[in-house]
């Protein structure tokens, strides 16, 4: 019988599913060609014969692979997929523990393979689907290029001619479903090229003094802006991005502070957030600013936590009040009962030390779904709003209010 599925047909996929099962290959086939409009569904039962096919049909441009064969194992046929500059999609389907295709999926990622998820067995036609809505409609996989890094002096170009702009990014405690506060995220506008995201020009001026100015530019701006928005009623945090090199400079925590004081802004409403490098690294200034920022009551968040490899016995003797899940953790998590658990780990971690925990990369509902199943406090992302300026924020919490009552 067919099953409906919500996704359009994917006439152009040319599947190859490799699996020493001949049952699982007919299934695959039979829910690629019914249910998602695949035209072209190749099914092979041995690594060699699957080698084969790739080497033979360059128009093969998704891989379903079986892990657990006998002879030369899935692993083993990755590596050398990978060896053939295979440029398709490709999704693991097995049956073995969630621990051994995280480890898996990671060494995908590592060969620089177009992993995009896997199938658990025995198979759930939903897993499809979490795989299709990754796949899109396109003809074949888009790949990011390599960002290119704007000059020093288009950077300090902007920052002379006032073109550092703050949009900001709203955040929901899940509890209640309430606007809680917003993140504050840099742009340059660029005479040429419009506006420009961080990464095209954040490593460029950490690189130089250059870190500094941008930061207070952008202080400056947000924090001028949340005296509007209270003014218009509405009272949430504002979490500012603070790079460590920027606690390197001794004169930051009292610049930063008296600029609060002369805008008469309480200490609780702003949120500095810093990567977990400041834990690696363990330097004596960046961690004395911490602490003096601790102590006159303003707010500290550990951002993009599980990007580096910060240990918890030093993160429970630093000040924080938020830990911020990164967003890879969202991302894999839909179909993969190891990621899912690993939140649950960092929301318990986090609760014992008296933290609350924001998931970062909401970008479906699945992933909403997620961050309440594991016990988040609050979510943020394109599922909820994408960073907008500073003059909408009234009107979309008007919105956002209407929504949820």
């Amino acid at each position: 019988m067919k099953i409906e599925s919500q996704n359009q047909p994917h006439s152009w996929i040319k599947a190859l599913v490799v699996d020493d099962s001949k049952a699982i290959c007919s299934l695959c086939k039979n829910i690629l060609t019914e249910n998602y409009g695949v035209n072209y569904v190749h099914t092979t039962n041995s690594a060699p014969e699957a080698l084969a096919v790739i080497k033979s049909f360059k128009d093969v441009n998704m891989i379903f692979l079986d892990l657990n064969m006998p002879g030369t194992d899935g692993v083993q046929l990755l590596k050398q997929i990978a060896a053939c500059k295979f440029k398709g999609y490709i999704v693991i389907v097995s049956g073995v523990s969630a621990k051994i295709i995280q480890s898996v999926e990671d060494l995908a990622n590592k060969y620089n393979l177009n992993f995009i998820g896997s199938i658990h067995k025995p198979i759930d036609l939903k897993d499809f689907d979490h795989i299709f809505s990754k796949v899109g409609q396109n003809t074949i996989p888009q790949y990011k290029h390599e960002t290119q890094q704007l000059k020093i002096y288009e950077i300090i170009r902007a920052l002379e001619n006032d073109d550092i702009e703050v949009f900001y990014q709203p955040q929901i405690k899940l509890k209640n479903r309430k606007l809680i506060g917003v993140e504050a995220l840099c742009r340059l506008r660029h005479p040429s090229l419009g506006l420009i995201s961080p990464d095209k020009f954040i490593d460029k001026t950490e690189e130089t003094d250059l870190i500094f100015h941008l930061t207070l530019s952008v202080i400056d701006k947000a924090l001028n802006d949340w005296v509007t928005w209270l003014n218009q009623g509405i009272d949430i945090t504002l979490s500012i991005n603070i790079s460590p090199y920027v606690l390197k400079f001794t004169e930051f925590t009292d610049l930063f502070l008296t600029k609060m004081a002369e805008l008469n802004i309480q200490k609780n409403k702003i949120c500095l957030e810093v990567t977990e490098s400041i834990i690696e690294d363990n330097h004596e200034i960046e961690l004395e600013a911490l602490s003096r920022l601790a102590i006159k009551g303003v707010l500290l968040s550990l951002d993009d936590f599980g990007t580096g490899s910060a240990s918890i016995e030093r993160l429970h003797r630093l000040p924080f009040d938020e830990l911020k899940l990164d967003k890879s953790f969202f991302q894999n998590s839909v179909t993969n009962r190891a990621q899912f658990d690993l939140i649950k780990s960092c929301v318990a971690m986090s609760n014992a030390l008296d933290m609350h925990t924001v998931a970062e990369g909401i970008e479906t509902a699945e992933h909403w779904k997620i961050a309440e199943q594991t016990g988040c406090d609050i979510v943020q992302g394109y599922y909820i709003c994408k960073p907008i300026e500073a003059a909408d924020i009234p009107q979309w919490c008007y919105q956002w209010k209407h929504r949820v009552d």
